[in-house]
């Protein structure tokens, strides 16, 4: 029977042929006719025989007899949906049907035996249904079967997967086994720019198409740090800060009517507004005294050790990138970078990710500028209390004006040594420098 909401009777059908209690049912347009047919699996048990039957009527209640229905398989079909979708690529929907005891088999909307069935030695356990999915999400289509030989198989199916050419994908439906059969909405594409700097104001607004007009829920997730989520506007806001460059972050959007839900998920990533930039994963080319190294750091080292990868990617400029650095260095050691044109700014500022060991004030650590190469200023120093970073911390430096607002050539360098004759530490680890500064009008 077809039954309206209110109670009504759409249409009822009586079989002449055997109907068992035990089986399921589908629902969907396979014949792309625009009206849904519906597909009833029943296991039948009559007079010494055991086998199972496939019915199928149009939208009227007509059974489909010139498609060659009902169908005959010699297994049990007890609770296995038919399942019905685009499974091999041709642009039309197919009827699955498995049947514990006998191979799965596919039949074309004129009742053919689909192209590559029956999958012989290949029948699902007792009471399950196979599930048609996109499971690997490489755009094609799988079949995942929990088979009577006690193992889960998954196949490569050769059509490519569209959730509109899917109308019964597995038991059920749907994973919320609603037996709804509306078509799910869909969140439109969304405007997101491939790249945005600190401090630019990044606008994503939702919008879906309700095939059914029934009452939408959006969520959001993964929103960064400074991000969030307007429900009366849906749109997502968010300026990200300058700690933030070099990132990629994945926002991710879903959409649902209660039963059903689609989701959709956009990046964008940072990129520093920044006079100069390097976040080593190539070489930046700055000049390195003995001990200094661009590479992968090994994680090695004494205290919290060195890191094993780069804040983002895998490399850093770091001191000793194998370890600790050495007792009884004389003088200093430095990684010094290229000249920097700030001709045009003021207010430059310094920015980094350090993972730092060091054992002051007996071994010192500093960041120095200078506008010739030649005469130089401490940023930075390391002061009288250890220092045994157990993650990439984030530091920003003031420079002084004198020695960088408008200047063509300014240079940072970074410092280890002199240290004494005990204890040793990992030393410097350094990625996704950036200097900033403020136009000149």
């Amino acid at each position: 029977m077809a039954v309206h909401i209110d109670g009504s009777t759409v249409w009822k059908t009586e079989v002449g042929d055997l109907l068992g209690e035990n089986g399921a049912l589908s629902i969907g347009d396979i014949d792309g006719d625009g009206f849904s047919e519906v597909y009833v699996n029943s296991y039948v048990e009559a007079d010494g025989f055991a086998f199972s039957l496939v019915h199928a009527f149009d939208h009227q209640g007509e059974e489909l007899s010139d498609a060659g229905f009902p169908k005959m398989v010699m297994g049990n079909a007890s609770s296995s949906s038919p399942l019905l979708g685009d499974i091999d690529g041709d642009g039309q929907k197919e009827l699955v049907m498995s049947a514990t005891g006998a191979p799965i088999i596919a039949w074309e909307p004129d009742g053919s035996v689909t192209s590559g069935f029956p999958m012989l030695g290949l029948s699902t356990d007792f009471y399950t249904s196979p599930v048609l999915e996109d499971l690997d999400k490489d755009g094609d289509i799988e079949m995942m079967v929990n088979g009577l030989d006690f193992q889960f198989h998954v196949i490569d199916l050769p059509g490519s997967y569209d959730s509109e050419m899917i109308d019964w994908g597995m038991a059920r439906h749907d994973p919320q086994n609603s037996g709804w059969t509306s078509k799910t909405p869909q969140l439109n594409p969304i405007d997101a720019p491939d790249h945005i700097r600190p401090g630019e104001r990044l606008e994503l607004t939702l919008s879906a198409y309700n095939p059914t007009n029934a009452p939408l829920q959006f969520l959001v997730g993964n929103l960064p740090e400074g991000a969030y989520f307007d429900a009366d506007s849906l749109t997502v806001f968010w300026k990200p800060a300058a700690e933030q460059s070099f990132h990629t972050y994945t926002f991710t959007f879903l959409v649902t009517d209660g039963i059903r839900q689609a989701s959709r998920s956009v990046s964008v990533t940072v990129v520093p507004d920044a006079i100069y930039y390097a976040n080593m994963e190539t070489d930046p080319g700055w000049q390195l005294d003995e001990g200094w190294a661009w590479g992968v750091p090994t994680g090695q080292g004494s205290w919290n050790g060195d890191p094993n990868s780069g804040y983002m990617g895998k490399n850093v400029i770091g001191y000793e990138l194998d370890g600790d650095y050495d007792n009884n260095l004389m003088d200093t050691r430095y990684a010094t970078t290229g000249a920097i044109n700030c001709q045009g700014y003021r207010d430059i500022r310094l920015s980094f990710r350090r993972w730092l060991g060091v054992e002051s004030p007996y071994d010192q650590a500093n960041i120095q500028v200078s506008n010739d190469g030649a005469n130089w200023l401490d940023l930075w120093t390391v002061g009288n209390s250890h220092i045994s970073d157990n993650f990439w911390q984030f530091v920003e430096y003031a420079v002084p004006s004198s020695a960088s607002d408008g200047q063509s050539t300014v240079y940072f360098r970074w410092g280890i040594g002199p240290t004494d004759d005990s204890v040793t530490c990992p030393g410097w680890n350094i990625d996704d420098v950036q200097v900033t500064g403020e136009h000149i009008e």
